[in-house]
């Protein structure tokens, strides 16, 4: 017998975004229709020097690490341990960052994700939407 899954589409998406001095930035997810039961992934500004993540503000989802800040990258791993991460309703935060400039220009926001699993335990491979910010 052959089973048909519907492919599952996530979205992570940032907007196109300008910076005077700091801003705050929410990366949102959608689109999972079985929940979610963590992440792992990496925030980049490329290129460096134009502007640096200097706060990162992750949900109260259960095991959370980060790398340090201030960079121009960080690394984010979250278990959902208590399936407080529900994302059939819709969008959901998965993380919130301050970022600050440092020189007057445009960078990239790169997004890398390495893992990403729903709450029955199978991965997720999500449609990531990066952006542009311009510093001035």
């Amino acid at each position: 017998m052959v089973q048909i899954v519907p492919k599952r589409r996530v979205v992570i998406a940032f907007l196109a975004f300008v910076i005077l001095a700091s801003s705050l930035f929410l990366l949102a997810s959608a689109g999972a229709q079985k929940g979610l039961s963590g992440y792992d992934l990496t925030i980049a500004l490329e290129p460096t020097g134009v502007a640096e993540i200097v706060e990162v503000s992750l949900p109260d989802f259960g095991i959370t690490q980060t790398s340090a800040v201030p960079s121009a990258s960080v690394s984010i791993l979250i278990a959902d341990l208590n399936r407080r991460a529900e994302l059939a309703a819709g969008a959901q935060t998965l993380v919130t960052l301050r970022i600050t400039a440092r020189s007057a220009g445009t960078a990239s926001i790169i997004i890398q994700v390495k893992a990403m699993d729903d709450d029955q335990g199978g991965g997720m491979s999500p449609q990531v939407q990066g952006a542009k910010i311009t510093t001035g």
